[in-house]
């Protein structure tokens, strides 16, 4: 089965525009469009970071975070795939450990925080002719291979979509075969919708 994509860019200035438009064709598409929680706020009067590779929080009653694996929002950075451990008097307070992306934020810095969720998305970036990720709201995606190991990460904001054909300079895909995706939505004020799109063709 032959399926079909197409990748359209515009760049207008001071009212004249350029577009740019490539049609792919391949073998293989993916299709994915998961809605990800709102992540849960942390006020800064209630985040401390511990400066021994750990933070602290107290999270508002009803909050929605488990035991886990989580990612942290803050203005400025991400840390991404951070093991969390609720608990506490209520079920409110949350360690926050490991992980990767952006160094744990300074005492005091307001925060968000959410589970992550995992996508299956089966994509081999070598032969990708076309692959997009957009969001609804601020996002964080972690491809990974088979054995957990990240191919691509990146954040996702809202309007500002991440998109490649196989006529641009450089691949950001290639690598291991990505297997699946764990993305977490980085807003408290409501839920994302996450999509991911890619075309591919093993055969060219």
């Amino acid at each position: 089965m032959t399926y079909s994509g197409t990748h359209s860019e515009i760049a207008s200035v001071d009212g004249a525009s350029v577009t740019r438009n490539i049609t792919k064709t391949g073998d293989g598409a993916v299709k994915r469009c998961p809605t990800l929680p709102a992540a849960n706020a942390i006020s800064g009067a209630n985040y401390t970071n511990n400066l021994d590779g750990t933070a602290s929080a107290t999270l508002s009653a009803g909050h929605t975070l488990v035991s886990g694996t989580a990612d942290l929002y803050w203005a400025s950075g991400i840390r991404y795939g951070c093991t969390v451990v609720v608990g506490g008097y209520g079920g409110n307070d949350v360690t926050i450990s490991a992980g990767a992306g952006t160094a744990l934020p300074d005492t005091s810095t307001a925060c968000t925080i959410a589970n992550q969720v995992r996508v299956d998305t089966p994509i081999d970036g070598d032969n990708a002719e076309l692959v997009g990720v957009g969001a609804t709201r601020r996002c964080h995606v972690d491809f990974q291979d088979v054995s957990n190991a990240t191919v691509r990460q990146l954040e996702v904001i809202a309007d500002e979509n991440d998109c490649y054909d196989s006529d641009m300079a450089a691949n950001p895909w290639t690598g291991n075969p990505i297997t699946h995706a764990y993305a977490s939505c980085g807003e408290s004020a409501g839920s994302a919708v996450l999509t991911i799109v890619a075309l591919v063709d093993a055969t060219p």
